[in-house]
């Protein structure tokens, strides 16, 4: 068999590098006055960021579980490779690592340290490996060195997100607003 990479929704992998690479997706959430919407699974309002109370949800620890058991099997003990929005950006890392954990050795999580495609280009580097007939150790320093190498930019439209999500504070939303400051993160 061979080694089998996991990645998250935040990826934004087209289903046929999906399925060429053979790249399992874990959902993250979309919440949206109480409903939870699976991002990738569930149809999703294109007007959804213009509505009121949107907030997002990492992984969910049973989801990671079900989908790296579902991949250990599939990968007839090779392991598996899971690749994860950056641990500074979502809960999700530290769930994989969690789930990871309990699973033992043969499933390692990488930390891509990027979001949207930076962590679509560090799981299908770490796919190409696999499908090359890396082993797990080879995979896992092939994720690890991809993500050394991503750098992403984003710019922030609406500081309440931000605000919501406690990541600043109402006095840094409100003057920022304000002053129609629009940030560049990296």
């Amino acid at each position: 068999m061979t080694v089998v990479v996991v990645t998250d929704s935040s990826a934004r992998l087209d289903p046929e590098e999906l399925k060429r690479w053979d790249i399992r997706v874990v959902p993250l959430h979309v919440l949206q006055d109480g409903i939870d919407y699976q991002d990738g699974i569930d149809p999703i309002p294109q007007d959804i960021q213009d509505r009121s109370h949107v907030s997002t949800s990492g992984a969910a620890p049973a989801d990671l579980t079900d989908v790296y058991k579902q991949a250990l099997a599939d990968s007839g003990g090779d392991g598996v490779v899971a690749v994860h929005l950056s641990a500074g950006l979502s809960s999700t890392f530290s769930a994989a690592a969690a789930v990871g954990r309990e699973l033992g050795s043969s499933v390692r999580v990488v930390n891509s340290r990027s979001a949207a495609m930076g962590v679509g280009f560090v799981a299908v580097a770490a796919a190409r490996a696999a499908a090359a007939g890396a082993d797990l150790d080879a995979v896992e320093a092939q994720a690890r060195s991809e993500s050394g190498r991503q750098h992403g930019f984003i710019v922030v439209h609406r500081l309440d997100n931000l605000r919501r999500s406690g990541r600043i504070g109402t006095a840094a939303s409100w003057l920022g607003t304000a002053l129609s400051l629009k940030p560049l993160l990296q």
